[in-house]
């Protein structure tokens, strides 16, 4: 597995298992190669110039009211219903932002993050899923086809002071959705309030259908917190 960190680009050999080895006895189709989530390792990763900037088109808007938040059940997942698409990273094409969603541990400044950093897991992780939308006009149609599509993942840290207004919309959608596959309506939010100030420097590994790009790492979220 490879991965690579732009501010210039990293690419790493992470082996041929995710985090968590102890999932390939648990379940065979995870001795296949190119798993994700990964655990991303500096030491390991090197710097390419191949990849450019992230470009970000419509997630300076406010959400609208037809955004709606859901639990999975595993989860809770916000299904976007604007258009917020990205370009950059390597990414072949404008990708399309569909669906965003949320893991945390436990309890509150616990490890929940999927992915870590050294060894190292954050208490929440944002990841966006998007779909190449010059070929497809959803997410669920790339992935029938089993074709590539993206995620853009953040971590979010405990506010020590004062909480982010920024994430206060997706509190209150939490209230409303405490049962499997409840669903409620948001308030309008703005998807670039959540992310880093600066896109310039990130992660990018390649699993078996997901091109990864890590966009946030603990420096950078000093203001971006849950």
């Amino acid at each position: 597995l490879v991965v690579s960190c732009c501010c210039s680009a990293l690419w790493v050999n992470l082996g041929t298992y995710g985090p968590d080895e102890g999932w390939a006895s648990a379940y065979p189709e995870c001795r296949e190669r190119n798993q994700s989530p990964v655990n991303i390792v500096d030491q390991d990763a090197k710097v390419s110039t191949e990849y450019q900037e992230l470009t970000l088109e419509g997630f300076d808007s406010e959400s609208s009211n037809k955004t709606s938040m859901k639990n999975t059940g595993k989860t809770v997942a916000i299904m976007l219903k604007d258009d917020y698409f990205v370009r950059g990273a390597g990414l072949p094409g404008r990708f399309k932002a569909e669906k965003v969603e949320f893991h945390w541990g436990p309890s509150n400044g616990s490890e929940g993050s999927e992915h870590s950093i050294n060894g190292r897991r954050y208490p929440v992780e944002m990841q966006i899923y998007m779909y190449n939308s010059d070929d497809f006009d959803s997410l669920g149609a790339a992935l029938r086809e089993k074709r590539i599509i993206a995620a853009m993942a953040v971590f979010f840290q405990v506010p020590t002071r004062k909480d982010n207004p920024a994430v206060d919309p997706i509190i209150h959608g939490l209230k409303g959705v405490v049962h499997h596959e409840k669903e409620t309506f948001l308030e309008p939010f703005v998807l670039k309030d959540l992310l880093p100030s600066s896109l310039g420097s990130y992660y990018r590994y390649t699993g078996k259908w997901v091109i990864s790009v890590m966009c946030g790492l603990l420096q950078t979220l000093t203001n971006m917190r849950v």
